[in-house]
């Protein structure tokens, strides 16, 4: 889940969201992380958590699209079939191709333990923002499919050594020194930054699919 998806649930307005990434391989690690403002010591971490004050507090999380998950939307992967939360309350959770009931999905759980409106966002909660791999951009960006193609993988080591890390690359670089680098992977950064990307939410075991390009 991301946090707009937890902002909908008033049992959880109490509890501090924080984001961490999960381990299945080197390249997931760091994936996902949380950012603080706070002193280096426990205390202070402890005060961000569960009495955040200026100075000592979450700035915000950095997430990946949870629509990549292979559960996000109810749906019938033999069916080829899936189903939207808005689609749900007005068909139900039955497949109308094999009459079957559907594997119910994350966001179907969401709308019935929620008790605020979809787009709900909190006011009173660290922001967060939401990013595609940069490798994954590269491989767009070069119009190769596999991240593990060595061309993409060098191309990627070579952004790396230009910027820096990927986060400061994904966040922080200007995008016009970017463009001076390479015009076509600025513009994906641009639109990753904006929001303006294309997504496929996974469902019934299928990953979704976020791309910056439509394919």
């Amino acid at each position: 889940s991301n946090p707009e998806m937890n902002w909908r649930l008033s049992q959880l307005d109490s509890f501090s969201i924080v984001s961490n990434s999960d381990c299945h391989s080197p390249s997931k690690i760091g994936r996902e992380a949380t950012v603080f403002e706070i002193e280096p010591n426990f205390a202070s971490l402890r005060g961000a958590l569960k009495n955040p004050k200026k100075g000592e507090e979450i700035l915000y999380t950095i997430e990946f699209y949870p629509e990549e998950g292979k559960y996000h939307y109810s749906g019938h992967r033999n069916c080829n079939y899936v189903q939207s939360p808005k689609d749900a309350g007005r068909d139900g959770t039955t497949c109308p191709v094999c009459k079957k009931t559907l594997t119910v999905g994350v966001m179907h759980r969401v709308e019935e333990l929620a008790d605020k409106p979809y787009g709900y966002v909190s006011k009173k909660r660290p922001p967060y923002k939401s990013l595609v791999p940069l490798l994954e951009i590269v491989a767009e960006s070069v119009g190769i499919v596999s991240i593990t193609s060595k061309k993409v993988n060098d191309a990627y080591l070579a952004v790396l050594k230009k910027f820096g890390t990927e986060f400061s690359v994904l966040l922080d670089e200007p995008l016009l020194n970017i463009k001076q680098y390479d015009a076509h992977l600025s513009d994906g950064i641009k639109r990753m930054r904006e929001g303006k990307i294309n997504i496929k939410p996974g469902y019934d075991g299928v990953f979704g699919k976020v791309k910056i390009w439509k394919e």
